[in-house]
This record gives C-alpha cells, structure tokens and sequence, in this order.
C-alpha cells in the first residue's frame, strides 16, 4: 500500500466544497508502507480551517513495524479526530453530519471534550 498516492485525492477532497467530512484510514503491517502516514501528514497539517473535520483510524498494533499508538499521535498532532475502528469512524462521521452527539463507543477523546464544555 503506497500512501503517496493517496495524498492528491486526500488535498482534493479537503478542498471540495461539497466535501462534509473525510474519514481516513492509516494501514500498517503486513504488506503496508514502512511509513503509511507519511505522505498524509502535510496534506493534513496544512489543511485551512474551512476544510472539513477529518475523522480518522489505524489498522495498527503495537506489534506493527509501526505501532498503531505512533499512527494515533501523529494523526491526533495533525487535528484529526481519531476513532477506535472504521465503525466508530463512520458513527462518529454520522453524528457530525446529523447534529448528532457522538456515541459514547466512538471518539473518547471528543467525548471527554464535549464533556468539559
């Protein structure tokens, strides 16, 4: 999985202004890139605030090459919000775009904010 070729898609959909939201996937492991975050994290760090809330998670362990909790913080660095799994990801995406609160099983970190006014 070559994460550089999914940086341009990434940079357009942040810039669509039919784009609500973008959820992403970061993929470590077997047959993934030795850095698949890389490529992502200037198109993600350089996003301006107009852009669209990026909802993301890491199919990662800690037994990765890169560890899903290194995939996480540098993730978390850029803004993103980040999700357990791609369900939590995807209820959390619904919640945004419904007005909805997010579930408690989705985000604890937005959770734990939203908790503290």
């Amino acid at each position: 999985i070559d994460p550089s070729s999914r940086a341009a898609p990434l940079r357009a959909a942040l810039a669509a202004p039919d784009t609500a939201a973008v959820v992403l996937d970061v993929v470590a492991g077997y047959g993934a890139s030795d850095d698949p975050i890389g490529p992502l994290l200037p198109v993600l760090a350089g996003r301006d605030p107009p852009a669209p809330p990026v909802i993301a998670f890491a199919v990662a362990t800690e037994a990765d090459p890169v560890p899903g909790s290194l995939l996480k913080q540098q993730l978390e660095a850029t803004g993103a919000m980040v999700a357990e799994s791609s369900t939590a990801a995807l209820r959390l995406a619904a919640a945004l775009l419904t007005g909805a609160a997010a579930c408690p099983a989705c985000c604890p970190r937005r959770r734990a904010a939203s908790l503290r006014g």
